[in-house]
């Protein structure tokens, strides 16, 4: 594999669709990602990208939990060549603020209706024109 780019061709080659990439334990108990699920997700991601008709090189902010969507994020991204500024979910208020002027996004992308409405406010107060998105 030469680049991040082949990683859904490369697993699917290496492992198959059956093979378990990625456990998560939820409320709902441990589930399970395929290869075959990893890279549907890693499509439909970067379908949902490329709708905000970003620009290579344009900046995007996550703020999410360690997921698999969090990789499938991540892999659409790069994909894209786009630039992902992954930010912790466990920043204070003022840090996320510090963090979304200086990184300047085109789009910042959340995992939760909660994050959502954090960064919304955030994007509000400071009166940026960003769209803040929630992925699935």
């Amino acid at each position: 594999m030469k680049s991040i780019n082949e990683l859904p061709l490369y697993l699917l080659k290496k492992y198959g669709t059956e093979h378990v990439l990625f456990k998560e334990k939820r409320r709902e108990g441990i589930i399970e990602t395929t290869v075959k699920s990893f890279v549907g997700l890693c499509l439909n991601v970067s379908e949902l990208l490329k709708k905000f008709e970003l620009l290579e090189g344009d900046r995007v902010i996550s703020v999410m939990h360690n997921s698999v969507l969090w990789h499938a994020l991540e892999v659409a991204l790069f994909n894209q060549q786009l630039i992902h500024v992954p930010i912790s979910g466990l920043m204070t208020r003022n840090q996320l603020e510090q963090i979304v002027v200086g990184a300047a996004p085109n789009i910042i992308i959340v995992d939760t209706v909660v994050r959502k409405k954090q960064l919304e406010a955030i994007v509000t107060a400071l009166k940026l024109r960003i769209s803040v998105y929630q992925l699935f």
